[in-house]
């Protein structure tokens, strides 16, 4: 079983064409943010211009939640067919990587990035309650406050970690069923506690 803390010492910075990214992981590990050379990248975003156009990824499927501030996505399909959505903050939307899309509004995003082979799934902790870890699945839990990680195995605390805003911890390769509680630094917290992102890979 792997359960691996992530900082900002392991994430990867850059430029993209609307402000800056924060590659928090990205598989395989020796892979490469390019198409046809990675399966899956969790990161998040800053989009600093009013209005964006999204890098086109065919060949993948992308998860994006806004954390904070609002975005609207509008989706251009063939015969001029646009689709308007709007996201309010921690209102996940997966739509083709090889969508057409633009970007309005300034706000930080988190990402989810996968072939189609794979499931993927991203929600937000809003309050103190377990989590479910799944054999087979990879999971990614990034902190958006200060919190109390706890991890069990048949009612028996196995690890607990302390995490600060930004930090994450991956689960993967787990061959039994944990459970895991989120606790805040702050019980006066009522803002959400993490995202929650799940990967896996479909059955043929």
């Amino acid at each position: 079983m792997g359960i691996c803390r992530l900082t900002s010492k392991e994430y990867h910075v850059s430029d993209w064409s609307g402000g800056k990214t924060t590659e928090i992981y990205l598989s395989p590990p020796e892979g490469q943010y390019q198409i046809g050379k990675f399966d899956y990248r969790v990161s998040s975003a800053r989009v600093d211009l009013e209005t964006t156009i999204f890098s086109e990824l065919p060949g993948y499927k992308r998860l994006i939640m806004p954390i904070e501030q609002s975005l609207t996505l509008e989706h251009v399909y063939p015969v001029d067919t646009v689709e308007r959505v709007i996201l309010q903050p921690f209102e996940s939307h997966c739509f083709d990587g090889g969508q057409k899309t633009t970007s309005y509004g300034k706000c930080r995003d988190f990402n989810l990035i996968y072939r189609p082979e794979y499931f993927g799934e991203m929600i937000a902790l809003m309050k103190e309650q377990p989590y479910f870890i799944e054999p087979g699945k990879t999971y990614l839990f990034y902190a958006l406050t200060d919190v109390l990680v706890e991890i069990f195995e048949k009612n028996e605390c196995i690890s607990s970690l302390q995490l600060c805003g930004d930090e994450s911890i991956l689960f993967s390769e787990h061959t039994f069923q944990l459970l895991l509680a989120a606790i805040p630094k702050k019980r006066t917290h009522r803002e959400p506690l993490a995202i929650w992102t799940t990967i896996a890979r479909m059955s043929e």
